[in-house]
């Protein structure tokens, strides 16, 4: 090796350890002011996007994108999501929306699509509520609208779990019996299958408060593993979701999964409370991988779901079936305003953030609104690893916040969803 290479090579290394050295003199404030990138608007008619190319950069060529929430509740928050779901879809290249709500329920409403109906009128009772009820959550439902005939429309469909919807409650059941039906299944003929029913249908209800009979739940779990058994999963030739095999496998898993959440009872491998995030990420899993091959998909959740927290929720299992390479987890944090209840629709106000908490360095930082990466960052400063967050319902969460996510947006002011009669 020549003096010259030796020398660039030196000074190469120098300039590393200046930066990480710097960067570990810095407060946190200081280092997020340093650092961010400030958002300029969250209005999904802001007609620019130069503000979000450093989110575009930061996932790289990811196939997957999780969008966390705080609350449900966040009129500025959905903005924000919806704008960002516009610049992946029209700047980088992805195909799918999947929002949080009942996988049969969302289905049904891009099959009903695609006769010409619109998504966003239909929604109401078959989209989660805070999404289909309020203007800003809306917002989202009517972009894909928009687009439906463009020369790349946005596909719409849902991962989740039965979750009370209305094709849950009404045609869920019904459908796997015809699908069963025409395959000549032998689980319609054992005795069984009324006491399979009766727990199922508990299930799709969402009614934790009503709890099958003993033999009922014996029935239900035998018959379910039998079913997951007898099904693949296939796509069927026709192209279309409800006529696949694979389909009606994830749908007796998710009803399975729905089971060990209400009635507090295993699934499998994992303790009761993360069945539901197990099982999302399995029907994402299938999405990707089998019904939307090839294509780049964007998930719509809540912050506790779209992050990674102690290995047992969808960004663990997303992250664990696509790899950090192809996957990206995006979280919101807010530091004082308020926010509209999801379970009564009443406002409730914001407390400001312990000190030392991220959201009150980033007050510091003074900057209303940005994001920051550091998936792709390279000199994060120690504290990284260990600065927490109130990342659901602004609770604190003794967990470092960017061991949960790779990236974060901030808004200093959540401000509450619009209610729509």
């Amino acid at each position: 090796m020549n003096l010259r290479n030796t020398l660039c090579i030196a000074l190469f290394a120098l300039g590393l350890h200046t930066a990480s050295h710097a960067a570990t003199r810095m407060t946190p404030g200081q280092w997020l002011e340093a650092n961010n990138t400030q958002i300029i608007s969250t209005s999904p008619a802001y007609p620019d996007y130069a503000d979000l190319t450093a989110f575009g950069k930061a996932i790289g060529n990811a196939r997957i994108v999780l969008i966390g929430e705080q609350t449900h509740g966040e009129g500025n928050v959905f903005e924000l999501k919806n704008r960002l779901v516009q610049y992946l879809h029209k700047k980088k290249g992805f195909d799918v929306l999947l929002i949080e709500s009942g996988m049969v329920d969302g289905t049904a409403l891009w099959d009903y699509a695609q006769s010409g109906g619109k998504i966003a009128e239909q929604a109401p009772e078959r989209i989660f509520y805070m999404y289909s009820r309020t203007r800003e959550g809306r917002g989202v439902l009517e972009y894909v609208d928009s687009q439906r005939s463009s020369h790349k429309p946005l596909i719409l469909a849902s991962y989740d779990t039965p979750h009370g919807g209305i094709e849950s409650v009404s045609n869920l059941l019904p459908g796997l019996q015809r699908f069963l039906a025409a395959r000549q299944s032998p689980s319609l003929a054992d005795p069984r299958w009324p006491a399979y029913l009766r727990a199922a249908q508990i299930v799709a209800v969402a009614d934790p408060s009503n709890q099958p009979t003993a033999d009922d739940k014996q029935a239900f779990t035998s018959l379910s593993a039998q079913l997951i058994t007898e099904l693949d999963d296939s796509v069927a030739a026709s192209g279309r979701m409800f006529d696949s095999p694979g389909f009606w496998r994830l749908q007796v898993a998710s009803i399975r999964a729905g089971a060990s959440d209400q009635w507090q009872i295993s699934n499998g491998d994992v303790p009761y409370w993360a069945a539901r995030d197990q099982q999302a990420a399995q029907n994402i899993a299938w999405l990707a991988d089998k019904f939307y091959a090839g294509k780049k998909l964007v998930v719509w959740a809540h912050n506790y779901h779209a992050g990674a927290f102690w290995g047992m929720t969808l960004g663990d299992f997303v992250v664990q079936h696509f790899g950090q390479k192809d996957s990206y987890l995006a979280g919101f944090v807010g530091h004082t305003g308020s926010v509209r209840n999801m379970d009564n629709s009443t406002l409730s106000d914001i407390p400001p953030p312990a000190p030392g908490l991220i959201e009150a360095e980033w007050r510091a930082a003074g900057l209303p609104m940005a994001f920051i990466d550091l998936k792709q960052r390279k000199h994060a400063p120690e504290w990284a690893s260990t600065i927490a967050a109130r990342p659901f319902n602004y609770q604190d969460v003794n967990t470092p916040i960017f061991n949960s996510f790779h990236g974060l947006f901030y808004i200093d002011q959540p401000v509450p969803a619009t209610p729509i009669r």
